[in-house]
Parts: structure tokens; sequence; C-alpha cells
């Protein structure tokens, strides 16, 4: 280790992740053991790989390895410490754990963040095979965010430098075709971007496409417009057919908050902001499309009435239709229309709908479920962001708006956050609240839409200044499957802004399942809705009773929980007989059972939310300290500066009045000089008037001289 790596490891780097990243975090660095980390005992690595096993797998339930031999005695040792924890749970073994590691190595997280520095690059390539790049799903972890090194571009001309990857930006579009990730335009700067990139996932190279306008075949000029509406997409990997006519365009212009959606192999682009120059003269929004495979651009015009121009909407695919919804107009005015795109037909259409509905926003995430649910969440308008969850049952005649009922995590305001259903999950990461970035990744449970409350879970937490944590990010599922040959998409996220604009892509690989205690209390909320109403809408209005001990009960239960399982089971039962009614018709210890497992599940979701706001507070106080003490560092350098410039103009009005001094000292003197020099002149003038009398005198006396006589004669004789 070399000078520099002593002084940066003598200096202790606090770790600001919460759990479980904290936790994967720790376990990384053991695994990795850096150089400076000194040998652990044999108790301290039994008890970390017991924590461990307690943590990832639960409670032993095993049998105890028997026979003869060194290495069966290890396993009876590993064995013993496991089943020791008892029935700890797994997040008090996370604790554990990084506790039993900061006191073997206080600055543990520091050292890991120096070792995965100084990595080689193919060492961080788990599963990747000798002299063959890996992908994107082999540096996915469980659990956490990896950044994904670029290497080089694919593909271009050789001859013409390429930039490695795409600028920074945020409020891009985003869409997996293949094995192929687009991403569309952006913001970057203020600037609006009119690139498209992809990213190739198995091999981690970037490359741009060029676009260039779409050339409409002799046959289709000939045919004219006419049946140009019934053209439909094929099969076969190609793109939709283009209605005719179709107007060229020179490539993507620039824009900014518009909607991707892949169909077959082509990209349709809707809508998005644009420079006033570019906005189209009638006002309807615009629909492109791009063949990802020849890179060609079309701008088309559906049938029908168009919605108006707007950018930061949604455009989710449910079938064969488009559901276009909300967004801000070129005023920034919040809409909160829906309309429908039918893709085979190109045709605009505005559906009738029930119920309330969501309130005009922009920036807020939708997906679809089960090819019938649209569903919408947060959001913003102006100075206001938005935690609703909105559900349009599209198979409703009309369909049908509903807000469902959730139980579990409180879920903070957001907006610009990016969202992915996988399976029966939706995972949702990034986004803001007008005052700081969102560091949690939620994930709602929807295996009860339709049927009873969906439940909230935080499934990582991150770093308040990490690319994550922004604004405009974009967000992907890859199909992956393990070596073992389960199938676990991948979750990709690229770009965004969070103060800073960004280009990194990162993954994660999706949770196997979501936390049981957590499904616990959505099955029981679940079991007294559809208990009260098979259909779901009196559930609805059942549940909220149901759901009132999450956010009630555990504060004045949380120490007692917290110091064994005693009182915990007690409080479960006392729960249960307070329930009890609700599950009238069935025998009396089921009763009991269900309804205690349900308020352990209750009370033990709440206090992980309570745990979760309380290290948000703690990170959040941690950096209110530091932005203030940046503010006070700036203030007091402004106050040294200000102090300065006193001094300064002190010094220059001292130096000032000193040469008004002078000068005044010149002028008496000046003055004086010239009294001096006007009485001499005085003095000049009096002896010059006596010359004057004197040559006057002499004048007269030359004029006697010439008049003869005695006094004359006299006067020449004396001559």
């Amino acid at each position: 280790m070399g000078a520099e790596e002593k002084a940066a490891a003598s200096v202790a780097q606090p770790c600001m992740l919460g759990y479980p990243d904290r936790y994967h975090a720790a376990a990384k660095f053991i695994k990795l053991a850096p150089p400076g980390l000194k040998p652990l005992s044999h108790e301290v690595q039994l008890t970390l790989y017991a924590l461990q096993q307690q943590a990832d797998v639960g409670p032993c339930k095993s049998s105890k390895p028997g026979g003869w031999g060194w290495g069966n005695v290890e396993e009876g040792a590993k064995w013993q410490a496991w089943k020791g924890l008892g029935n700890i749970s797994s997040v008090e073994a996370m604790r554990l754990y990084v506790r039993t590691v900061e006191e073997e190595e206080a600055n543990w997280y520091g050292m890991l963040l120096q070792a995965e520095a100084n990595q080689p690059a193919e060492a961080t390539k788990p599963n990747s095979k000798a002299g063959s790049p890996a992908s994107a799903v082999e540096y996915a972890e469980d659990g956490c965010w990896t950044p994904l090194p670029i290497e080089a571009v694919a593909g271009g001309d050789p001859d013409t430098p390429q930039p490695r990857k795409p600028v920074p930006r945020y409020e891009h579009g985003a869409a997996l075709i293949g094995k192929d990730m687009f991403v569309v335009g952006g913001n970057y700067g203020g600037r609006y971007l009119p690139d498209v990139w992809k990213l190739d996932v198995t091999t981690l190279q970037w490359s741009s496409l060029q676009t260039h306008p779409y050339k409409e075949p002799k046959a289709a000029e000939s045919e004219g417009s006419e049946g140009a509406g019934e053209q439909q997409a094929n099969g076969g990997g190609d793109a939709p057919a283009k209605p005719s006519p179709v107007p060229h365009v020179e490539g993507l212009g620039p824009c900014a908050g518009h909607s991707v959606t892949a169909w077959k192999d082509a990209l349709i682009i809707i809508g998005g902001h644009v420079k006033a120059q570019a906005r189209k003269p009638e006002g309807g929004i615009a629909v492109r499309l791009l063949d990802t495979s020849t890179g060609e651009m079309a701008t088309v015009t559906p049938k029908g009435d168009a919605p108006a121009a707007r950018g930061g909407h949604t455009a989710t695919l449910l079938g064969r239709r488009i559901f276009v919804f909300g967004g801000e107009d070129a005023h920034r005015k919040g809409l909160g229309d829906l309309w429908v795109l039918d893709v085979e037909t190109m045709s605009w259409s505005s559906p009738e709908t029930t119920g309330k509905g969501p309130s005009p926003r922009s920036a807020h995430v939708a997906a679809s479920y089960q090819s019938r649910y649209l569903l919408i969440f947060g959001g913003g308008s102006v100075a206001t962001c938005f935690n609703d969850l909105y559900v349009l049952d599209t198979h409703s005649v009309p369909m049908q708006w509903s807000s469902p009922h959730t139980v579990g995590l409180k879920v903070s305001p957001r907006a610009g956050h990016t969202a992915v259903i996988v399976d029966d999950t939706w995972y949702i990461v990034g986004g803001g609240n007008n005052v700081k970035g969102c560091t949690d990744m939620l994930a709602l449970d929807l295996r009860n839409l339709g049927s009873g409350p969906l439940a909230w879970h935080s499934v990582a937490s991150i770093p308040p200044r990490d690319p994550l944590s922004s604004e405009g990010i974009s967000l992907v599922a890859v199909p992956a499957q393990l070596p073992g040959g389960e199938l676990r998409s991948v979750l990709l996220a690229f770009g965004g802004y969070n103060g800073k604009y960004q280009n990194v892509a990162s993954v994660m690989r999706a949770p196997a399942h979501l936390p049981q205690l957590a499904e616990a209390v959505s099955k029981q909320s679940a079991g007294g809705a559809s208990g009260a109403s098979p259909s779901g809408k009196a559930g609805k209005a059942e549940a909220a009773p149901t759901a009132a001990p999450v956010t009630e009960a555990p504060t004045a239960q949380e120490a007692g929980a917290k110091a064994s399982t005693a009182p915990a089971a007690a409080t479960a039962a006392t729960a249960a007989a307070a329930v009890a009614p609700a599950w009238s018709g069935s025998s009396s210890a089921a009763v009991a059972d269900g309804a205690a497992v349900a308020a352990v599940a209750e009370l033990r979701v709440a206090l992980e939310a309570a745990r979760r706001d309380a290290e948000g507070a703690l990170r959040e106080a941690a950096s209110a300290k530091e932005s203030a003490g940046h503010e006070l560092a700036l203030l007091r350098k402004q106050l040294s500066a200000a102090h300065s410039a006193l001094a300064e103009a002190q010094k220059g009005w001292e130096d000032a009045k000193a040469a008004l001094a002078k000068e005044s000292a010149k002028v008496l003197k000046l003055q004086a000089e010239a009294a001096e020099m006007q009485r001499q002149l005085a003095a000049v003038q009096e002896l010059e008037k006596e010359v004057e009398a004197y040559r006057r005198a002499a004048k007269e006396a030359e004029s006697k001289k010439g008049s003869g006589g005695l006094w004359g004669y006299i006067a020449g004789g004396s001559s």
C-alpha cells in the first residue's frame, strides 16, 4: 500500500447506505478481503457466517451434520453457530453482521471503495468467460445497484471519431428491443438533444443510431391515401406499417419529455417539448416512427382528432392501443386528459371514463398490468408533487377509474421518477419533491389488484448524491436467466439529473420475492375486504379499519417488540381478540392464529417503516448539516472578502484624503505665488509710470534747448 493509500485508509469514511445495502456492502468487503484487513479470528468468521446465513436464508432448519473428520467438525461448528441464532429476524441479523464488521475494521467502507477502485476490470466480471465481454446480467446483484463499465463503441464508421457513450441527459425516452436498449433525445443543460443511442446489454457497448427520412415505396404512392388507415403491423420483426401519405423529416428533431414505446422492431415516439420554431402550426401532438433496423424515421398523422401538443406525459401500451395521459403544454400548464392511439389503424380516440381520475399532472409514471389495467402513480404540477395511485380498468364499459387502498410503507410524494413492472411487482426508482431527490426504491405488490389492498415495499436505499437519486431517469427490465435456470429480470437504469446531468447505466437484479411480513399484511387486509364484498368495491371501504393498526399500534409497542418476542406474541394475541369479529364463520383457533400472524406482521412492517423513516431523517440531517456547513463556510468566505474590501476601501479613502491634503497645500502655495506675482506686477507697473514721467521730462528739456537766447548760448557753451 502506497503512502497515498495509507493516508486515505487512516481517515475513516462513514457508510451512509441504508439497509439492506449496507449489509450487502459489508458482505462484499469481507468477501474481497482487501489489503490492510487484519486476519479474522475463527470465532469472528463463524459469527459472520452464521449471521449471513440468518440474513439470507433465515433460521437454521437443517439437521446437524454427522460423521468424522476435520471437514465435518468445521461444518458442525458452522451449523452450531447458525443454530444458536434461533429465530432472530433477517433485519436484525444484517445489523449484527455490519456491527461485527465495524468492530473488526472501523474504516471498512472506505477500504471497500478503495478496493473497488483498484480492482482490475476483469476482476469485476464474475461470470464472464476469459476473453469475452461481460453482459449487464452478469454485473447485476441482489439488493444493490451496480454501475456498468462502458468499454467501446460498436459499429459506426471507423474513420469517423465517435464518443464512447451518450452525453449526460434527463427527460429522455428509453425502450428495450431484443438485446438493445434504445435512448432517444433528452435535455442536457437546457439544450434539447436530437440523437438516438443503443446499448447492447450483452456486450455493454454503446453505438449511435443514425436516423434518416423514411422513403415511401412507389407502390404505396400509387395506391394513394385509400386504405391507408387499414395498414397493420405484421410479425416477423417488421416495423409497423406506415400510413400514406407520410411527411418526410430530417431524422429526429431536438426534443425532451417525450414518450418512447417499443412496437415490433420500431419505436413509437409521441410528443415531447421542442423549441418554439419547431412546433406544429396546428398544435397537435407529434407522432413519429423509428425503424430501429434501418434507422428510417417518419412523422405520421393518425386519423381523428389529435390531443394537444405536450411533454412530460406517459404513453402505455395495452395490446394494440397506446394510452396517453397527462403532461404539460408549451406554456407548462398541467394536463389531465386521456387519449388512446390504435397503432394498427393509426387513429386517435378519447375514451369515455367513469369515476374520479387523476388530477392534471406531468412527470408521473404509468404501466399496464395483465393487459387490462392502467396504473398511474405520483407526478406533479408547478410546485406540488403527488403520492396518489390510480387504476383504470380498460375492460369496463365505460372504462372506470379507481384509487385502490394500499397498506405497508408510507410513500412520499415525488415527480420525475421512473418505473417498470416485473411479473406482479411495480418497481419505482428516482424522482424528487422540489426539495430533494428520493432515496428509496419502491415496490408495489399488484397481486391483489381488483380484489383487495395493494402493499407498498421499500426494496433498496440509494445514497442522496447517487445518479439513481435523480429526476428524469429511465428504467427498463431485461429478461435474464440465472446459472441455475431461474428466470430473474434485471433492472437497467440510465441518465437523470440530481444537480448534475448523468449518463451512468446501472443494473440491479429484481428481488426474487417481496418481504413475507408485508405480504402477510396484504393477505390479511385482502381477506377482510373480500369477506365484505367479492367485487372488491365494498371491500375497499371495509379495508380501512382493518389496516388502521399498521400506523397506530406499533408506536405503543415498539420497545417491547425490540426487547423480546414474548411481548410481541402477547400483543399479537390481544390484537387477535380485537379483530376476531371480522373473521366470523371460521373456527376460533383459526381466527386467533390468523389474526396473531397479521398483527405481528403489521407490527414488524410498521417498525421497519419507522426504522427506514428514522434512517432517512438521519441521512437528511447529515445532508442538511453538510449543506449548512458549506453555506457557513461560504458566508465566512464572503464576510472575509467583505472585510478585505472594506479595508481596501478604507485605505483608498485615506490615500485619497492624503492626496487631497497635498493638492490643497499645492493650491495654497500657488495662490501665495500668484499674490506675490500680482504684487510684483503692480510694482513693475509703478516703475513703468515713473519711466514714462522721466521720458516726458526729457522730451520737454530737449524742446527748451532748441529755442536759443542767452540761456541757449550758455547751454551750448557748456556742452
